[in-house]
C-alpha cells in the first residue's frame, strides 16, 4: 500500500500542492473503507484489487480537479461532518472564521 501511495501523493502534487499527502490518504481511506488513522496500520498490506480499482477512479477525479469533497461526499465544518455533492458550495475555513465571529456579535 505504501508505495502505490506515495506515487499518488506525487501525481496529486500538481492538483493539490502542500495537501497532496492528505488527500491521498483521504481517497485511500475512501476506497478502501478504513479510516486514516487504520491505514498506517494496515500499511504494509497490499490492497485488494476492487479497492485498488476504487482507488484508481477516486485518483482520476481528483486529477481533473475535481474537489475532494464531492469525491469523497462530505465536508467537516464548524464540528459537523455535512454531506455535499455538485448541488451545494463545498464550506471554506475562511466561513468558518465568519460563523466564529457571527457568534460572538450575537453574544
Amino acid at each position: 500500500m505504501s508505495q502505490g501511495l506515495c506515487r499518488v501523493v506525487d501525481a496529486l502534487a500538481g492538483v493539490s500542492g502542500a495537501d497532496a499527502r492528505l488527500e491521498a490518504e483521504v481517497l485511500l481511506a475512501h476506497a478502501t473503507g478504513f479510516t486514516r488513522t487504520g491505514l498506517y496500520r494496515e500499511l504494509a498490506r497490499p490492497i485488494n484489487k476492487q479497492a485498488r480499482q476504487r482507488y484508481e477512479a477516486l485518483v482520476e477525479r481528483r486529477l481533473r480537479h475535481e474537489p475532494l469533497a464531492y469525491i469523497v461526499g462530505h465536508k467537516e465544518f464548524y464540528g459537523l461532518d455535512l454531506l455535499v455533492d455538485r448541488r451545494v458550495l463545498i464550506p471554506r475555513p475562511e466561513t468558518e472564521m465568519l460563523v466564529e465571529i457571527a457568534v460572538v456579535a450575537a453574544k
